[in-house]
């Protein structure tokens, strides 16, 4: 079933090339650094800082010390609060993976 408000997909209808897709992908990859790059100081310090505790949080994670990683997913947490939202997208998904994460091991040590 389709919607009729688009038209079927074609697989030889002419789209973009593998070569078209990956250049524009490239493309607004260097269009976002060279946003993070017109941001404030203060925002791309607090961003560096995110990062550092989410990798933190993932090595912790990684060693399945689980108390570690509650604690530095709580402060990631609270760093992400304190910067704007649209900065911080792609984080707070990673947030939200290292909680499944974190739900999934202490699932795992409860059954046996």
């Amino acid at each position: 079933m389709t919607n009729r408000g688009r038209p079927r997909v074609h697989l030889f209808t002419g789209g973009p090339t593998w070569e078209e897709r990956r250049s524009l992908q490239q493309a607004k990859t260097a269009q976002e650094q060279h946003r993070r790059k017109k941001l404030a100081k203060k925002h791309r310090a607090a961003l560096q800082r995110l990062d550092a505790s989410i990798q933190g949080l993932r090595v912790a994670l990684r060693h399945r010390e689980l108390e570690l990683a509650r604690s530095l997913r709580a402060v990631a947490w609270e760093r992400a609060k304190q910067l704007p939202p649209e900065l911080t997208g792609p984080h707070r998904k990673a947030l939200f993976d290292c909680k499944l994460q974190i739900q999934a091991l202490t699932m795992a040590r409860r059954i046996p």
